[in-house]
């Protein structure tokens, strides 16, 4: 029985190591983010292409003119149907859908960090990959975070992250 365990070990190992290794990474980056980062203001964004021509002024949200491109025909009316409003809810981690008259009631702070000292951060890793695939590797580009100090939890956006555009901070 000794003899039978004995040569079982290295099976048993390197079962075990990759277990281990898994429980590792799903403790520091999953379970132990969400330990420590509690932040307690929600915020707004703004996805889609036109998403530039959306800004905060007096803690209000203010949309630019229909902006003007040289040569094209698009209709200055409906520029803004392209725009999708969210208000994050950081206590359950959801989206919440907005209409632009529902934005324009919220007074937002634009500030870089909230009043409890949380901020949107995006992360790229450098792409500095030597070993993938023969000497190279491109940065991974991440969506936006909630950090602050050393720790931070992903947001988890409803439209991808290329076109995030941070409004402001809601008030309480």
């Amino acid at each position: 029985m000794k003899d039978n365990l004995k040569n079982k070990l290295p099976l048993f190992v390197g079962i075990g190591i990759p277990f281990l290794l898994i429980l590792w990474v799903l403790l520091f980056v999953y379970f132990l983010p969400r330990l420590f980062v509690k932040p307690e203001y929600n915020f707004v964004y703004a996805t889609g292409y036109e998403s530039n021509y959306i800004r905060v002024v007096a803690n209000k949200v203010q949309t630019d003119p229909c902006p003007y491109y040289p040569g094209s025909y698009q209709n200055c009316a409906l520029y803004l149907r392209e725009v999708n409003f969210y208000l994050y809810d950081v206590k359950n981690d959801e989206n919440i859908s907005l209409s632009l008259d529902e934005v324009k009631n919220y007074q937002l702070d634009p500030s870089e960090k909230s009043p409890d000292d949380y901020k949107i951060s995006f992360q790229k890793d450098s792409g500095d990959y030597f070993f993938f695939p023969f000497f190279g590797g491109g940065g991974v580009s991440r969506g936006p975070q909630l950090s602050k100090g050393a720790w931070s939890k992903q947001v988890e956006l409803k439209n991808n992250y290329y076109d995030f555009q941070f409004l402001g901070w809601v008030a309480k």
